[in-house]
C-alpha cells in the first residue's frame, strides 16, 4: 500500500514538471500573439476586437515569430546553469567568496533598482527591453548570492526558504512576461511600418461592386465598369490587404504612407462584392 503511494506520488510529480512548463509556454504563446496583433493593427487604427480571433488564431501566429525570444530563454537558462558553476569555483576560499558575494550582491541591487524604476513609470528609457531583462538576471544574482552564503539552510525555516524561492519564480515570470510583452509590441510595429511603408508586401486587391461604395484614399482609384443592373458596376484598384477576419475583408491604400488622414477600409463578405487576389509585387 505505501509503495503504491509512492509510486502515485511520483507519477503526480512527474505530471506536474512536465504541465508547468507547457502552460508557461503555451500561455506566453498567447501572450506574445495577442500583443503583438494589437500592435500591428492599432497602427493602422483597427481594433483588433473586430478580428474575432480565437485562442488558436494567436498561439498560431506567434509560434513562428516566438522562436527566438524561446530560443533566447533556453540559451539563458543553460548560461545561468553555467555561470552557477563558474561562481561556485570562484568562490572556494573565504576571501573570494566574501569578494564574489558582495560583488554579486551589489550588481542585483544595481539591477532590481534600475528594472523597477523603469517598471513603475519612475523613468523613461529607450530601450525598455533591457529593463526587462535586469530584474530576470538581478532575481538570479539575488538566488546565487544567498546561496553562494551556504547559511541559509541552518538559520531559515523550510517555510522562510519556500517562501524565498516562491519570490525569485514570481521575479522571473515577471521578467518573462514582461519582456516578451515588449519583444512581442516592438515586433508588431516594425512589422506594420513594413506593411506601410512598402505595400508590395503585402497581396493586391481589386474590389468589385454592384454599387458605389465610395471608396477614397491616396493611390484608390474607381472606375464604372458597366451600365446599371448589369452585375458588378464599379472596380476600386489601389488597395493592399491587411487581413481577411470575421467575414471581414480589411483593405489599406496602397499609397498608405503618404497621407496621414489615410484610413483602412472594412468591407463585408457578401453576395454583392467580389475582392480579388493579386501576388505580392
Amino acid at each position: 500500500m505505501a509503495e503504491s503511494k509512492e509510486d502515485f506520488r511520483s507519477i503526480l510529480e512527474t505530471l506536474a514538471r512536465i504541465v508547468a512548463p507547457i502552460t508557461v509556454a503555451t500561455a506566453l504563446l498567447y501572450y506574445f500573439g495577442w500583443v503583438r496583433t494589437g500592435a500591428i493593427f492599432s497602427y493602422f487604427g483597427v481594433d483588433q476586437r473586430l478580428l474575432a480571433y480565437t485562442i488558436q488564431d494567436y498561439l498560431l501566429r506567434s509560434a513562428g515569430i516566438a522562436f527566438r525570444p524561446l530560443a533566447a530563454v533556453l540559451l539563458t537558462g543553460a548560461a545561468c546553469i553555467l555561470l552557477w558553476y563558474l561562481l561556485k569555483r570562484l568562490s572556494t576560499g573565504s576571501r573570494s567568496n566574501t569578494r564574489v558575494r558582495v560583488s554579486l550582491a551589489f550588481l542585483a541591487v544595481a539591477l532590481l533598482v534600475y528594472s523597477g524604476v523603469v517598471l513603475f513609470g519612475l523613468a523613461r528609457v529607450r530601450t525598455p527591453l533591457l529593463a526587462a531583462i535586469a530584474l530576470g538576471v538581478g532575481v538570479i544574482l539575488a538566488e546565487s548570492v544567498i546561496s553562494l552564503s551556504g547559511r541559509q539552510n541552518e538559520t531559515s525555516a523550510e517555510n522562510a526558504v519556500l517562501g524565498r524561492r516562491l519570490l525569485i519564480v514570481a521575479g522571473l515570470l515577471l521578467a518573462l512576461f514582461w519582456a516578451t510583452a515588449i519583444y512581442a509590441q516592438q515586433s508588431g510595429e516594425r512589422l506594420a511600418r513594413a506593411w506601410g511603408n512598402q505595400p508590395t508586401l503585402r497581396p493586391s486587391a481589386t474590389v468589385l461592386s454592384e454599387k458605389d461604395l465610395q471608396l477614397a484614399g491616396p493611390g484608390i482609384t474607381a472606375t464604372r465598369v458597366s451600365v446599371e443592373g448589369e452585375g458588378f458596376q464599379y472596380r476600386y484598384q489601389g488597395l493592399r490587404l491587411l487581413i481577411y477576419s470575421n467575414s471581414r475583408w480589411f483593405l489599406y491604400p496602397e499609397r498608405w504612407n503618404l497621407d496621414t488622414q489615410a484610413t483602412v477600409v472594412v468591407l463585408r463578405d457578401e453576395p454583392t462584392i467580389r475582392v480579388e487576389m493579386q501576388p505580392q509585387r
